[in-house]
């Protein structure tokens, strides 16, 4: 059989644990990295959809302060001179982006003026300014498609109402406006950011029920999922997956304009995120290669260091036991080395003075003190080179507790050393009783054509259960007795001892002063 050196083996195994241990680290890095990288992606697109939403509220607030001024002109208080409010108007649409048309209405909302003829006579819906969130005395913006336009797409118009009150509050006139705005140019303005990485985000503007009002074509109109928009609001941004099952960085942020209620909503898909990070984790993966090289260097060089000592040794001792005169080689410089050659030379030198008393020591430690049986050591030489099949028998004795705690340890000896002679008076010669510790036993038998386990370990039982007579007077122990066979049940003597244990429990648990052998699951 061929053996491997001890420094492979060291060099092998600080190397195997300083890869695991890089690799490792490497693998939690990487997984903490793309969390932390997603958290970071989320918080800045979280600040990009802020900054969007800015940019439209401020293009909003000018227009509102547009109408609050005109609605402050005299030139909308009776009596109203028809033509100068239609010059008024002209010049208005003329100098102002994106504006489908302007007028002037009475309280229940007909059209009196506007630039567009068709719309005067017309009576618009939606200009109750009562139900009008905040003040009816400021502008208010208001998204409504159902204003008529005969030019913009429905979802791109904004329409601002302001009402013209006289002294007693009462409704004179409503100024009223309905805008087309250039949104995607405003959005792609925002996001105009000095870096690449914002090329892969997605902008759209939704409106306060979650209506695409600005997007891509295929999402023009589109409905976006209320629970998404409610994990959106609450924190800001999210992962969630589309149709496809591609998945999305998500960021929202809403208007401070309760009405229209306008939204921005960014996406960027997870995939672009992980290929931007592709090189920071090439160049992890690359030190940690370069980090299970220098390992490998280094656990090879360490176990130089430890086992050219350690040869020298082996070589010497390999000398002494062919009979070749030599001596042990002194190390120095560490420590272990140097005890473990100091004491392979005391034990050169006393080798042949305790050889002897280690052969009476060899037998002592086979034996159990108390009551001379073999114990676990002399079951393990017993099954050295065993062929033929065993039957392994596991006693425990029942009610031993109560005579030790009732009439002390020398009664409890008494009970064990009886015990033993029982044992043996009920078994023949090759057959092994040895003493496993405690007040447990096992007996080996061997297998033969005419042996008959179940009837030995009833006999067994038997005789255990005699009554003890000693000066405590009669003493008596019951017994439960558990069986295995070697090597049918399995090929390790050891499990064989372990699987007649759990017969012995099975025994105990069916009422003890019982016999059971062990049964595979299922049979």
């Amino acid at each position: 059989m061929r053996h491997t050196s001890l420094r492979v083996q060291i060099a092998v195994g600080i190397a195997l644990v300083a890869i695991c241990i890089s690799w490792v680290f490497t693998f939690f890095t990487i997984i903490q990295t793309k969390d932390d990288v997603r958290t970071l992606s989320g918080h800045l697109l979280t600040q990009n959809a802020r900054i969007l939403m800015n940019q439209l509220d401020m293009d909003m607030e000018k227009r509102l302060q547009f109408f609050e001024g005109a609605a402050s002109l005299p030139l909308f208080r009776p009596p109203i001179d028809g033509d100068a409010v239609v010059a008024f108007f002209d010049n208005v649409e003329r100098f102002s982006q994106n504006l489908d048309w302007i007028g002037l209405l009475d309280a229940e909302g007909k059209v009196l003026y506007a630039t567009d003829p068709w719309l005067v006579g017309q009576t618009l819906t939606g200009l109750d300014l009562l139900h009008l969130p905040g003040d009816a005395n400021k502008p208010v913006p208001v998204v409504n498609p159902a204003w008529p336009s005969r030019q913009a797409h429905p979802y791109l118009q904004a329409g601002l109402t302001m009402a013209i009150r006289g002294p007693d509050q009462q409704t004179l006139a409503i100024l009223a406006g309905q805008f087309s705005w250039d949104w995607a140019k405003v959005i792609e303005q925002a996001l105009a950011l000095p870096r690449q990485d914002s090329a892969s985000i997605e902008p759209l503007l939704l409106d306060k029920a979650g209506v695409v009002m600005v997007g891509s074509g295929a999402q023009l109109g589109d409905l976006i999922d209320g629970q998404q928009l409610a994990a959106l609001k609450k924190r800001g941004w999210q992962r969630f997956h589309d149709d496809q099952g591609q998945a999305f960085l998500y960021a929202l942020t809403t208007s401070h304009y309760h009405s229209p209620g306008w939204q921005v909503l960014l996406r960027q898909p997870v995939a672009e995120i992980a290929e931007q990070m592709s090189p920071l984790l090439l160049r992890l993966l690359g030190m940690t290669v370069l980090a299970s090289l220098l390992a490998a260097g280094l656990g090879w060089w360490l176990s130089g260091r430890i086992s050219r000592p350690i040869t020298r040794i082996a070589r010497a001792a390999n000398r002494l036991s062919a009979g070749i005169p030599a001596s042990i080689p002194k190390v120095t410089g560490v420590w272990e080395l140097q005890m473990l050659s100091d004491s392979l030379c005391d034990m050169v030198t006393n080798l042949s003075k305790h050889q002897s008393a280690l052969g009476v020591m060899e037998t002592l430690a086979l034996k159990d003190t108390l009551t001379g049986l073999p114990n676990r050591a002399a079951l393990l030489r017993f099954m050295q080179g065993q062929v033929d099949p065993l039957v392994f028998l596991y006693l425990d004795l029942d009610g031993f507790k109560a005579i030790n705690d009732n009439f002390g340890h020398q009664a409890g000896d008494l009970v064990l050393k009886e015990v033993a002679e029982r044992l043996i008076h009920n078994t023949r010669d090759g057959d092994l009783a040895v003493r496993l510790g405690g007040d447990e036993f096992l007996v080996v038998l061997q297998l033969g054509p005419h042996t008959q386990p179940v009837q030995v370990a009833e006999r067994i039982l038997a005789a255990v259960n005699e009554p003890m007579e000693s000066q405590w007077g009669s003493l008596l122990v019951g017994c439960s007795i558990g069986g295995a066979y070697w090597p049918k049940d399995n090929d390790d003597p050891k499990t064989v001892v372990s699987l007649a244990d759990q017969a012995l429990y099975t025994a105990k648990s069916q009422g003890k002063g019982r016999v059971c052998f062990y049964r595979f699951p299922g049979d």
